[in-house]
């Protein structure tokens, strides 16, 4: 799966799905980039999110909702159409997600480590698991969309 977004526009372009048989690209230009983040940082950054969501009307449906992940790359698109990356992360040097390093009344950046994976806050359900199935070594990322009580 792949997400691309136009900086200069603030814009998502497109979300594409490829597999074995599978090819589909979405126009999704029509949603802003941004939204108002609060978060006083020190410093301007940016953050790659993997997870899964649904909201508690969702939750009457049975199953356990979980999406994994595996070798995840993001970057930047060169205007010549080459990809810069800016990570790259196969979960395999990584053995357990913890809380963010949350400073207050300011959050120092300095505090994060890069390619390190951190709880989006203490009600996140994402680990690190060793799996059969994955892409390259044995670890994936697993995000459960189920709440935790």
């Amino acid at each position: 799966m792949e997400v691309t977004a136009d900086f200069a526009t603030r814009r998502f372009t497109r979300v594409s799905v490829r597999g074995d048989t599978l090819d589909v690209s979405v126009d999704i230009s029509e949603h802003i980039l941004d939204y108002p983040n609060e978060m006083p940082f020190d410093q301007g950054s940016m953050i790659y999110i993997v997870g899964a969501m649904r909201s508690r009307d969702m939750m009457k449906e049975a199953g356990v909702p979980i999406v994994y992940f595996d070798d995840v790359e993001g970057g930047v698109l060169q205007p010549d159409g080459t990809h810069l990356p800016l990570l790259r992360n196969d979960f395999e040097k990584q053995d357990e997600v913890t809380v963010q390093p949350v400073t207050y009344p300011v959050i120092r950046l300095e505090k994060y480590r890069r390619n390190v994976w951190y709880q989006e806050n203490e009600n996140s359900l994402f680990s690190i698991q060793s799996v059969p199935f994955a892409k390259s070594g044995t670890r994936i990322g697993v995000a459960d969309a189920g709440l935790k009580e």
